[in-house]
């Protein structure tokens, strides 16, 4: 009786724990989420460059590629200096990938002065933990379409 009921404690320990690494790493994420929209509200491109890990690319949607420090610092920079004041970023899903790795589908807006929205999409990220630190790696979007008439 003994015998079976440490094999269900096992059991249940073993069960429960990548269930408690995702909900970790998914919050570790989100806080790494919240440092960019800040930086972003800031205008601080550089305090973004630090969220990216150093072999980082981002893909933008009808662009050419941005990767490393420096690249990541064009991007941002670029868009902030284009009249970005705000960016907004929901989670929808993250899937670790053993320890180092994870992949997170998400949402996105882009708001200009006034609040005005300048672009709304989802994105997909893969994230690399660096010393501890989650970090995103690959980092592409894509803006949803505008609506179009459909006619009947």
């Amino acid at each position: 009786m003994k015998l079976v009921s440490l094999a269900a404690l096992l059991a249940s320990l073993l069960i429960a724990h990548p269930a408690q690494a995702k909900s970790d790493v998914q919050n570790a994420i989100e806080l790494q989420n919240k440092a960019l929209m800040a930086a972003a509200s800031r205008g601080d491109a550089e305090a973004i460059v630090g969220l990216y890990t150093d072999q980082a690319v981002i893909l933008p949607q009808g662009s050419k590629s941005f990767g490393g420090p420096r690249g990541v610092r064009a991007y941002w920079q670029g868009a902030l200096d284009s009249g970005v004041k705000k960016v907004r970023l929901l989670t929808l899903v993250v899937e670790p990938r053993g320890d180092d790795t994870a992949d997170e589908i998400g949402r996105y807006w882009v708001y200009g002065d006034k609040g005005k929205l300048l672009d709304a999409g989802k994105y997909l990220v893969v994230w690399k933990n660096e010393g501890g630190a989650w970090k995103l790696h690959r980092d592409i979007y894509n803006s949803n379409p505008p609506a179009v008439a459909i006619p009947y």
